[in-house]
């Protein structure tokens, strides 16, 4: 396929995609009393995707073929000598950090990190479902506060801490994994073995965990100040 086609293809699904969660959000936020039902089928999809990445997770684990995202060396992507590219643009020079693949055999301890990893991410995703799915039941009570800043506070440090450890995990899996393909021994005459390829291990700095997180903990105190400003209209009362 060319790649105006390719492009056109994406002009035309790109809004069909994003329109779902924009349509989404604005009816959630005209409130009334769609909005519990709207946040029932959110939190159900939630659950949803959360089981399917489970069994993801559990069918690589116990597959011999794995397709993982694994990083190398910085390695710099060179055009061969004598090549002439049919392009307008020129390349320049760039490096790869990440490399897509379909392995076999890698050991039993690197996909059981790498799985450990899925099952965090999941457990988080129906961590924040649940609670979801309390705040309706408190709405359809006619007690939106009812939920507490307690429970979503909790919420926010489960999100938080096992977001940052399934990103964590993911990138000791990875560079595990990474290891097992690519790193080289050579062996001198006495038979002992050297490093050759270098593979230092990155952690990523987790973005969603950390926003989740706080905008969690912001909800806590708005809910907070909300509880304290119904005990007072009581004691008025």
């Amino acid at each position: 396929m060319s790649v105006a086609p390719m492009i056109l293809l994406a002009f035309m699904l790109g809004p069909a995609v994003l329109a779902v969660p924009v349509l989404v959000m604005l009816a959630a936020g005209r409130g009334g009393p769609n909005l519990a039902r709207i946040v029932t089928v959110v939190a159900g999809v939630a659950l949803v995707a959360a089981a399917l990445w489970v069994a993801a997770a559990l069918i690589n684990l116990g597959g011999d073929t794995t397709r993982v995202v694994i990083p190398v060396a910085p390695t710099p992507v060179k055009v061969p000598a004598g090549v002439t590219l049919d392009a307008t643009a020129t390349f320049e020079q760039g490096s790869f950090y990440h490399l897509s693949v379909w392995v076999t055999g890698l050991p039993l301890t690197t996909r059981l990190v790498m799985t450990t990893s899925a099952l965090l991410s999941a457990a988080t995703s129906v961590a924040v479902a649940l609670v979801l799915l309390r705040l309706v039941r408190s709405m359809r009570e006619g007690d939106p506060f009812a939920l507490g800043s307690r429970a979503l506070r909790t919420t926010g440090w489960i999100v938080l801490i096992g977001g940052s450890l399934a990103t964590w995990v993911g990138n000791v899996g990875d560079w595990m994994a990474s290891a097992d393909l690519f790193r080289l021994h050579s062996w001198s005459a006495v038979g002992t073995a050297s490093e050759v390829t270098d593979l230092s291990l990155q952690l990523d700095l987790p973005w969603a965990a950390l926003t989740i997180g706080i905008v969690l903990a912001l909800l806590a105190a708005v809910f907070r100040y909300g509880e304290r400003l119904r005990h007072d209209t009581e004691g008025l009362a």
